[in-house]
């Protein structure tokens, strides 16, 4: 076996080649928006949205539970999905704590991947898109509503008419009422978890269905809940 062809080397070019697929959504060129606005105008407005979808991995749960089977689903089905050619796909979208942004495409190291992912960084452990200016690893209740209005203004000038979301986590809870993240009323179900907040935020401008691409929950259980 040439050294080019071990898993290893193959694994870092494959890293090296992701890298130039990963566009940091802030740091796009104005061609790359036009690119980008063109292609959400071909898919009527759809795109694709998965929210910290490498946060835990299948392999920390037991082989074949059903944690696993779901992780291992948003795993394999994301990196197919960015395997096919930009023009079978709606955009996508990750969002992804900012520290992690960096490091990403080591995610990918064993897909080449064909699909541009437009990477939206957050703060740790939340939605919350993180903006330049923000203090480091604050998920700050009084820059929420402003960085989510940011990003949701930017999505409607790209076109965006419809967001189906996965990733981790997507929770079944119980209101916790918060009148900066746009929760409804005491008492009632609703979804929580990243995924769910996320959910909530783009409700608000877009169309929002939830995929099965998610873990613990996924769209299946949002309907049989009555949340979908």
């Amino acid at each position: 076996m040439n050294e080019g062809d071990s898993p290893f080397e193959k694994g870092r070019n494959f890293e090296k080649e992701n890298a130039e697929l990963l566009r940091n959504l802030w740091e796009l060129s104005g061609e790359e928006i036009g690119e980008l606005r063109s292609r959400i105008e071909v898919s009527r407005g759809l795109v694709r949205m998965f929210i910290h979808p490498f946060y835990e991995a299948s392999e920390q749960y037991p082989e074949k539970s059903r944690e696993a089977e779901l992780l291992q689903r948003i795993d394999e089905g994301l990196k197919r999905i960015a395997t096919l050619a930009e023009e079978r796909t709606p955009a996508i979208f990750l969002m992804e704590p900012f520290r992690k942004v960096e490091e990403l495409s080591r995610s990918f190291s064993d897909v080449a991947l064909k699909n541009r992912l437009y990477v939206i960084p957050t703060h740790s452990a939340s939605p919350q898109p993180f903006l330049n200016g923000d203090k480091e690893g604050l998920d700050a209740d009084d820059c929420w509503s402003e960085n989510w209005n940011i990003l949701l203004d930017w999505f409607k000038e790209l076109g965006v008419k419809k967001v189906m979301i996965g990733g981790q986590y997507l929770i079944i809870g119980r209101t916790i009422y918060h009148p900066e993240q746009g929760r409804a009323s005491k008492d009632e179900l609703e979804l929580r978890g990243c995924v769910g907040a996320a959910g909530r935020m783009f409700e608000k401008d877009f169309e929002v269905e939830f995929s099965n691409f998610a873990f613990p929950k996924t769209q299946k259980d949002l309907k049989d809940a009555g949340l979908s």
